[in-house]
C-alpha cells in the first residue's frame, strides 16, 4: 500500500459516464481514470450495496453499486494500475450515521443470525474478487460507524451488537482475504479529535466500554486502519484539522 493516499470515490463515474458525461484535460478528452492518475491518484474507494433494488427490481440509482458493478469498475482500475478500497455499507442503498437500513434479506433476523449472514456476505464478496484476482488493498467494514450499524440492533448504545457484527465482517476478511487490510471507518472527521468531537465519541466509547464489558473489538487481530470521513464543504481547509 502507498505510504501517502491520494484518493476519491468513484463509485457512480460509470453511470455519469452512461449519462454522457465527459472528462477533459486541458481541453483534451480522456478517460477519468487516467487522468486522475497523472495527477497522482493512486487509490480509489468504491461502495458495495447488498441489493440496490426496489422489489420490482428497479434501481435505487446514485451508480447502483452491486458486486457485479463493483467487479466492472475494480477491473477497471486494475487495468489502469490504479489501487482501490472497498466500502461495505452492509445496507441495500445508503448507510450513514442517519440511517443503517438492514438489507432486505436480512429483515427478520436476530442478532446473532445477523452476525452470521455479515459473515456469509463478506466472505462471498472477498472470494469473488480473489478469484477474478481483483482484491481492494484495504476493505471498510461498514460505513460511517459513529452511531454503529444494522439498526435497530446495532444502534449505539448497543455496543455488544455492533462488536459482534464487527467481529463477523473482520473475521470474514482476514478469512477469506488475509493479506487485505481492514478499515474502520468514522464520519464527521473535520476535527479528527474524538475526544472533542461529539459525533465521533460514540466510537471511542465503544472500544472503551467493549473489553470491560468482556468481549472485544477484534477477532484475532486490530482493525489496521482508521478511516475519517471529511467532507470539505462542511468542515472547511485541511489546515483546520486537529491531529
Amino acid at each position: 500500500m502507498n505510504t501517502f493516499i491520494k484518493g476519491m470515490d468513484l463509485s457512480t463515474l460509470p453511470e455519469v459516464e452512461r449519462c454522457g458525461g465527459k472528462f477533459y484535460d486541458n481541453g483534451k478528452p480522456g478517460d477519468a481514470v487516467s487522468i486522475l492518475k497523472s495527477y497522482g491518484m493512486n487509490l480509489v474507494r468504491l461502495r458495495l450495496w447488498n441489493d440496490p433494488y426496489s422489489e420490482d427490481g428497479v434501481p435505487y440509482g446514485a451508480g447502483t453499486n452491486d458486486l457485479l458493478r463493483t467487479v466492472q469498475m475494480a477491473k477497471r482500475l486494475k487495468d489502469t494500475g490504479v489501487d482501490w478500497m472497498l466500502d461495505l455499507h452492509y445496507s441495500d442503498f445508503w448507510a450513514d450515521p442517519g440511517k443503517q437500513t438492514i438489507p432486505k434479506s436480512w429483515r427478520g433476523m436476530e442478532p446473532k443470525a445477523l452476525a452470521g449472514a455479515v459473515y456469509d456476505f463478506t466472505f462471498s464478496v472477498m472470494t469473488t474478487l480473489a478469484s477474478s484476482g481483483l482484491l481492494p488493498t484495504i476493505t471498510a467494514v461498514g460505513n460511517e460507524l459513529s452511531n454503529g450499524l444494522l439498526w435497530p440492533y446495532g444502534r449505539t448504545p448497543n455496543f455488544e451488537n455492533i462488536v459482534l457484527f464487527l467481529n463477523a465482517g473482520i473475521q470474514a476478511v482476514r478469512d477469506a482475504a488475509p493479506g487485505v487490510k481492514i478499515m474502520l471507518h468514522l464520519d464527521n472527521g473535520k476535527t479528527c479529535d474524538l475526544k472533542k468531537d461529539a459525533t465521533a465519541r460514540s466510537m471511542l466509547q465503544m472500544m472503551d466500554t467493549a473489553p470491560k464489558k468482556g468481549f472485544d473489538l477484534t477477532v484475532t487481530d486490530p482493525a489496521d486502519v482508521t478511516g475519517f470521513l471529511r467532507y470539505m464543504l462542511e468542515a472547511g481547509r485541511t489546515e483546520r484539522v486537529a491531529g
